[in-house]
């Protein structure tokens, strides 16, 4: 029984496809549509979820981080949970529903990955490094890197940090 969710459906439909959402639209804050059959799916969700059409995934996901940081600010300390489960087939875009959900896993991957670089980048300013070479090559380290959590990746940077001789107190803020 997830709540807050962002729920990202779309596709073909397939013949006889109907929706239940009585029970689970309070719990959805936002769909995003995506696929051929957008109309199809805009019919089931109009005056009963909050929804945009974004076309495909790569879209999706950047709308999705954009209207992130509006819910965070309304959710404060609730979790939300972005669920990828199209109720269709992906035959639209994809030659099965593996490529669409390892495409969808991979564009989640470097969206996250560019946040926290992004918050690194800025923590990186903050301590005011001048040597744009160790700068650079932080960077890409980071960024090559496979983090299994945050922990992991501010444990790594702290690291390479140390190994320029760079100080690390009070480097890094906690993750909203």
């Amino acid at each position: 029984n997830y709540k807050n969710i962002i729920w990202i459906l779309g596709g073909l439909k397939k013949d006889g496809d109907r929706f239940f959402l009585n029970r689970i639209k309070k719990n959805i804050i936002k769909a995003f549509i995506i696929g051929k059959d957008r109309s199809f799916f805009k019919k089931q969700l109009k005056g009963k979820i909050d929804y945009k059409e974004t076309l495909n995934l790569k879209n999706t996901v950047k709308h999705i981080y954009q209207e992130l940081k509006f819910i965070s600010l309304q959710k404060k300390k609730e979790r939300i949970f972005v669920i990828f489960s199209p109720a269709s087939a992906s035959y639209d875009q994809f030659n099965n529903f593996e490529e669409r959900g390892n495409y969808f896993k991979s564009l989640s991957i470097k969206k996250l990955k560019r946040i926290i670089l992004l918050e690194c980048l800025q923590n990186l300013k903050l301590l005011k490094i001048t040597n744009k070479k160790i700068a650079k090559r932080l960077k890409c380290q980071i960024f090559k890197r496979k983090f299994t959590d945050y922990s992991d990746q501010r444990n790594y940077i702290i690291k390479k940090l140390n190994e320029y001789k760079i100080q690390t107190r009070n480097f890094f803020h906690p993750m909203h």
